[in-house]
């Protein structure tokens, strides 16, 4: 495979296919939650397959624009291909602008209020990468951004926004903060170093993982009012297996040690897919 194919996949994160997931778990809970027929739920389904994938990698591609002065002096990113100067700048506004044309096209195979609320997104994920520089809370934000697709995959079946999309996207924003804030303890020495603000250095000694239970114990209960609110017949089995598998993930966490907190961020997509079982 060209080596610039081989970084081209790399700046798109083709090579780390765990956050994909966790884009793609809060459309899905959206998209269950609102109850489509069989029919709706196959033609909505790979459209947020494959848009939860190019909007993953384009969140990324301008994370990394933005970010790259800041990653080449971070061990974990950077290798990263605009902070070791492997792909230009340029190129990368180009992939960019690739990515966001597909998007566009499955997004305007939507109905008006998910268009809209599509819309909304894109600006949250440019100013994603900024929110690192002037607030200790960057990752409350991403949780903000990157669940829109709750709402958005919500809007597709019902063509409305009402009280349960907007609870059970708030509870995926509490879960988005809980499992970021613990990846972001695998970069927290560097940060320090080069100024980069974030929850786990804000949290570091006010008793983190008490503020991570919190995060997601208020997201599980979010979650089965959600469920509740939409009278959703649910299973309770894979919602207490969920709650037992972040619990247990935070009682194991090390911030310390960056290996540990990598296997519990990955956990995440446990939890994901267990959630998804709950709907009948």
């Amino acid at each position: 495979m060209p080596n610039k194919l081989l970084l081209t996949l790399k700046l798109m994160r083709v090579d780390k296919p765990v956050a994909y997931l966790l884009v793609f778990f809060p459309a899905l809970f959206g998209l269950l939650l609102a109850n489509p027929s069989n029919t709706e739920l196959a033609y909505l389904l790979p459209l947020f397959i494959l848009g939860s994938i190019t909007t993953r990698s384009s969140g990324c591609i301008i994370n990394d624009i933005f970010d790259r002065k800041f990653d080449k002096h971070v061990t974990r990113t950077k290798d990263r291909p605009l902070a070791s100067g492997a792909l230009s700048v340029s190129y990368a506004i180009f992939i960019l602008f690739i990515l966001s044309i597909i998007s566009l096209c499955i997004l305007l195979l939507l109905n008006k209020t998910a268009i809209y609320t599509g819309f909304f997104a894109v600006i949250m994920i440019s100013l994603y990468p900024l929110t690192k520089r002037i607030t200790y809370f960057p990752q409350i934000f991403m949780g903000f951004t990157f669940n829109l697709g709750a709402l958005i995959a919500y809007a597709a079946v019902q063509d409305k926004l009402d009280l349960a999309a907007i609870i059970i996207y708030l509870a995926c924003c509490f879960w988005a903060t809980g499992y970021d804030t613990i990846y972001g303890y695998m970069d927290i020495k560097d940060d320090k170093k080069i100024g980069v603000k974030s929850l786990s250095i804000y949290l570091e000694n006010k008793h983190p993982k008490f503020w991570l239970d919190v995060c997601y114990i208020v997201f599980i209960l979010l979650f089965t009012l959600a469920t509740k609110i939409a009278n959703r017949n649910i299973d309770y089995l894979p919602i207490l297996a969920a709650l037992i598998l972040l619990i247990l993930q935070v009682a194991t966490l090390d911030i310390k040690n960056p290996d540990y907190c990598m296997t519990r961020f990955r956990a995440n997509n446990y939890v994901g897919v267990l959630l998804s079982m709950v709907f009948y």
